[in-house]
């Protein structure tokens, strides 16, 4: 009853209203993020396959807790993900950590211990740093542990 009242372009301009209502509180909260990839090599320059690479905000926002983070492949290479696999990393300063569980035996065992014992796993004395600036494919240089 009430649609009759209304002319077609009143309808047409409420239906484009709600739209616009209904789609600007849409956003889903996450920042932009830019691909970022790398390399983690062991001392002895061989790939440290299985290590996690984190990159920790030197501004954190407590309104986005995501850390970008990284796992090592059998070559050496990482690509960080943060909200979706292999998405990148928002804009800003970070702060790299790395650990280096020695891997499991099975799919039961728990993970073991740090093959660096710590020595990266903290952001306060991490010496790797890396900034993500707003543009595609960018590549963290090389870090060897110690």
């Amino acid at each position: 009853m009430i649609t009759r009242l209304l002319s077609a372009r009143t309808r047409v301009a409420l239906l484009l209203a709600a739209l616009l209502l209904a789609t600007s509180g849409c956003g889903d909260g996450r920042k932009r993020v830019y691909k970022v990839r790398g390399q983690v090599f062991a001392a002895n320059k061989k790939p440290a396959a299985g290590a996690m690479v984190t990159f920790n905000p030197v501004k954190p926002d407590p309104n986005d807790p995501a850390r970008p983070i990284g796992k090592v492949d059998e070559q050496g290479n990482y690509v960080l993900t943060t909200y979706v696999e292999g998405d990148g990393a928002p804009e800003g300063e970070y702060v790299i950590t790395i650990t280096w569980p020695v891997a499991k035996k099975t799919p039961f065992d728990p993970e073991g211990p740090d093959r660096i014992s710590g020595k990266l796993a903290r952001p306060e004395s991490s010496p790797h740093k890396f900034t993500v600036e707003a543009k595609p494919d960018q590549e963290v240089p090389p870090i060897t542990l110690p």
